[in-house]
């Protein structure tokens, strides 16, 4: 499991000649730097990411921009998106009313409550790259949109209470489903552009780049609606059971986010 290396680090403001030139940055083997910054602009004289070390990148994170006027990079090192929170959470189920007591013949049910809407995706960040390597082994580069959450079912309604004749009252009617929450939207996947050179020597390897638009989440079902009450047969009068509660209607589902754009510009060495 990857060593969590919280960065707290001061915001910067836009543009180049407000950036900051640091030292160094080094992620050693395995370690995880997690940046939480809505603009983060760092340049640094060297940046050293061993094997398997990762930048995450935090959802509130807007734009990532990181300069390097000497980078090694190792192998399977990643900078990406925070996985576990890009994601929207999927909504609440509503709750199903048919088992809960209602006194008395005659009585109409519950209906079932709706379930609750999926959250959005959060959008991917834009990252801004360039680097003068003096290696490079594999580096993944992922600033993927997160996928909406998926909307809550609706509860199933209550059943209606059979009818009476000394009340003189048909069966209750059945209690209608609730309805399905919506999905949530897609988050839009970050731009990137990465730009880059090599210096004498340095060994070349490979970049892959992900940012691919947020899935839209799925709607949720309606619960389903419950039966009236029985009808009761009496001495003078038959009371009719009561009438079925409707089955509520599903959610609607979220919208995809976009894809984001990808431009490598190699600078002259």
């Amino acid at each position: 499991m990857k060593t969590l290396l919280v960065a707290m680090l001061a915001l910067l403001l836009l543009g180049a000649s407000n950036k900051t030139n640091y030292n160094i940055l080094h992620v050693r083997d395995g370690e995880e730097l997690f940046i939480n910054e809505r603009y983060y602009y760092k340049i640094y004289d060297q940046i050293i990411l061993e094997d398997d070390s990762s930048i995450v990148l935090g959802k509130n994170v807007i734009t990532f921009d990181l300069t390097a006027n000497r980078a090694s990079v190792g192998e399977d090192v990643e900078i990406s998106i925070d996985y576990d929170s890009s994601d929207g959470k999927d909504g609440k189920m509503g709750r199903h009313t048919f088992g809960r007591d209602r006194a008395g013949d005659c009585a109409n049910g519950y209906s079932g409550e709706s379930g609750k809407s999926g959250s959005d995706g959060a959008n991917g960040p834009n990252i801004n790259l360039a680097f003068t390597f003096t290696s490079l082994g594999y580096l993944e580069v992922d600033a993927s949109g997160g996928d909406g959450g998926d909307g809550g079912n609706g509860g199933d309604g209550m059943s209606g209470t059979k009818g009476d004749c000394s009340s003189m009252c048909t069966g209750g009617n059945g209690g209608s489903g609730g309805a399905g929450g919506n999905g949530g939207d897609g988050g839009n996947g970050g731009d990137v552009v990465i730009k880059y050179r090599f210096l004498n020597g340095g060994s070349i390897g490979a970049i892959d780049v992900f940012n691919d638009a947020g899935r839209a989440g799925k709607p949720g079902s309606g619960g389903y609606g419950a039966v009236g009450g029985a009808g009761k047969n009496c001495t003078w009068k038959r009371y009719s059971k009561g009438q079925p509660g409707r089955n509520g209607s599903s959610g609607s589902p979220g919208s995809s986010g976009t894809d984001g754009s990808y431009r490598s510009i190699k600078l002259r060495s």
